[in-house]
């Protein structure tokens, strides 16, 4: 694996704030800098899948949405169920 060197500007406050983090884990700063990008760029790829499942979902129930019955079917459902709780 061939290592890049970066150089980032990072605020007095930042560099403090993940001082004390990085000391606390045991980690230098170049291990902490590698693991939080790595998360945060892991949660980047996550948001987007997820934004992409939505919009399938979105679009397969526009393309197929739900029949008068089922409806009916959902709603006795829901009435059934609701009619169990003890709402007192």
């Amino acid at each position: 694996m061939t290592i890049r060197r970066l150089l980032v500007s990072l605020s007095p406050e930042t560099i403090e704030l993940m001082d004390r983090m990085r000391l606390a884990h045991h980690l230098s700063r170049d291990e902490f800098i590698e693991e939080a990008v790595g998360v945060f760029l892991e949660r980047l790829v996550e948001q987007g899948q997820a934004a992409r499942d939505a919009e399938a979902y979105v679009q397969g129930y526009a393309s197929f949405p739900e029949t008068p019955e089922e409806i009916q079917a959902a709603d006795r459902l829901g009435a059934s169920v609701l009619a169990m709780e003890p709402w007192e």
